[in-house]
């Protein structure tokens, strides 16, 4: 069983996966979030969950180019989770959020009443979003990622609120008004502000350096619940349109426990091969990212998901609370 791999690709490129020394969260510790609630809980009585969005990074390519000489890639991706426990586990982070709204003495609106609430907002098309990492041009540093993100049966994507490559977390701006205008008056009718909870789970850290004459790329391998994960509010006041309020966390929660099984360095479940370049079918010439495969042991994965989602959850009931005060 290997738990981290080192590759040097040159004197002046060079890519390695470890495992990650990460800072954890202390026992006292919970997400702390920053924004605004606005007045949205004060003025309704109720609380509207017509979606919850979970993405889970599954892939990261980290590319470095100094120079034509001093290049490197890293490719790893995320091995041993299907898609159905990561559906189960979006609607087990959903009924942990309204059992502690409701624990709160919080009212939530039933399923069919979500439902009514976000009939008019553009949903994603199957209630996921499953993406590689992709390529393109690399001047410098770069950080590609492949996700797959999923909604709760409950309370599916919202293809205005999903925005899974934002580095700050935030919806799509140009859809959200209009979004937010819907969610929030219909929400109001049932005397609710909608809530849209955002969570991005995370396994490996890059860290890129590109000179002239050395380029590297290192991956550090660690859970993380990341810090552009958020939470949408959409309300409507006594008057006018109903708008946008939202909140994200202040940084990173991150675990020490390692939840690797295995490392399989150039491993058959990424892209195979080296930075050096070879010719594709059209013998046009590209490069190849060395790929490693990191093996999850899912119990341990399974059960920091649940850890930082509830953690996530409560943050977020203890920020209503307040508000509503």
């Amino acid at each position: 069983m290997r738990f981290f791999g080192t590759v040097a690709a040159a004197v002046v490129a060079a890519a390695c996966l470890s495992v990650s020394s990460v800072q954890p969260a202390s026992a006292e510790a919970a997400v702390e979030l920053t924004g605004s609630a606005g007045p949205f809980f004060q003025q309704r009585a109720k609380v509207a969950v017509p979606a919850y969005h979970v993405v889970f990074i599954t892939q990261q390519e980290g590319t470095a180019a100094g120079s034509m000489e001093a290049r490197a890639r890293l490719n790893t991706r995320l091995v041993g989770v299907d898609e159905a426990t990561m559906r189960r586990l979006a609607n087990e982070a959903h009924a942990d959020f309204v059992a502690q709204l409701q624990g709160a003495g919080i009212e939530v609106v039933p399923a069919e009443q979500n439902a009514t609430i976000a009939a008019d907002v553009e949903k994603v098309p199957g209630n996921g979003d499953v993406r590689d990492a992709g390529r393109g041009i690399t001047i410098g540093r770069a950080v590609r990622r492949g996700y797959a993100a999923f909604g709760a049966d409950a309370a599916p994507l919202l293809a205005p609120y999903h925005n899974p490559t934002s580095p700050n977390g935030t919806p799509n701006m140009i859809q959200i008004p209009g979004a937010s205008n819907k969610l929030g008056r219909a929400a109001r009718v049932f005397d609710a502000v909608a809530v849209v909870p955002a969570l991005t789970f995370d396994y490996v850290s890059m860290e890129l350096t590109a000179r002239s004459d050395a380029a590297n790329v290192s991956a550090n391998l660690g859970f993380a619940l990341r810090a552009s994960s958020n939470v949408a509010f959409a309300g409507q006041g006594n008057a006018g349109p109903g708008y946008y309020q939202g909140m994200r966390m202040r940084e990173d929660y991150t675990v020490p426990t390692s939840f690797i099984a295995d490392v399989a360095t150039g491993g058959a479940d990424v892209n195979v091969g080296t930075l050096t370049a070879q010719a594709d079918e059209n013998y046009v010439m590209q490069d190849r990212a060395r790929g490693d495969a990191v093996y999850v042991n899912l119990p341990v994965w399974e059960g920091l998901v649940r850890d930082a989602y509830k953690t996530f959850n409560a943050a977020v009931v203890a920020e209503i609370v307040e508000a509503r005060s």
